[in-house]
């Protein structure tokens, strides 16, 4: 499970943008039809691009050696950050940088990501994955390749999802699930594989 995605080249960065309006659309290109139909995903597009740029020139400006190109580069941090933010505030989703991986699915608002996602990820809505204690930045979730976080998931601490697990709806999880695949439910989270 790869926790970290600096992006260190346009080339990667349109990867990255191009995979999230897959996840987004079902396709990188966006009619304008569909931005009309879908706002919630047309804004969700446009604040995982302003995401990904905000990773890309904050890589390229601490690998920048020249100070003069890191102060311009730094303005755009700022410019970039500003317009994320608003569009994270309208949107009712926030996700740390660096914290996700390609590919991210939010189909519905209120999703807070303070951990590491894998590629991939569904978040149904009404999602929180974050810390125990405040200011404690170590003890954060890990999450890994295609796993589905049904809706009001809480993921909590310094646990461990592994590749293609199934989280279902209402779920509390606060201990780690390593097997991939597993199917996962309840409060306290536990595991239900081969229950249906």
């Amino acid at each position: 499970m790869n926790n970290f995605y600096p992006i260190k080249s346009k080339n990667e960065l349109k990867m990255f943008i191009k995979t999230d309006r897959i996840a987004c659309f079902g396709s990188d290109t966006i009619s304008f039809e569909k931005k009309l139909r879908n706002p919630f995903k047309n804004n969700l597009a446009k604040f995982l691009e302003l995401l990904r740029k905000y990773e890309y020139l904050c890589y390229k400006r601490d690998s920048s050696k020249n100070p003069i190109l890191s102060r311009v580069i730094s303005l755009k941090i700022k410019l970039t950050d500003i317009k994320k933010n608003n569009l994270s505030l309208k949107l009712g989703v926030e996700i740390n940088p660096f914290h996700c991986g390609r590919g991210v699915r939010i189909c519905h608002p209120n999703v807070v990501i303070n951990g590491y996602t894998g590629d991939n990820c569904i978040f149904h809505g009404n999602n929180v994955i974050g810390n125990k204690k405040t200011g404690v930045k170590t003890d954060i979730p890990k999450i890994g390749n295609n796993v589905d976080i049904g809706t009001g998931v809480i993921i909590i601490g310094d646990v461990v999802i592994a590749d293609n697990c199934v989280i279902g709806a209402g779920a509390v999880v606060t201990k780690s699930f390593t097997t991939p695949g597993t199917i996962i439910a309840g409060v306290p989270a536990k595991e239900i594989s081969g229950e249906k």
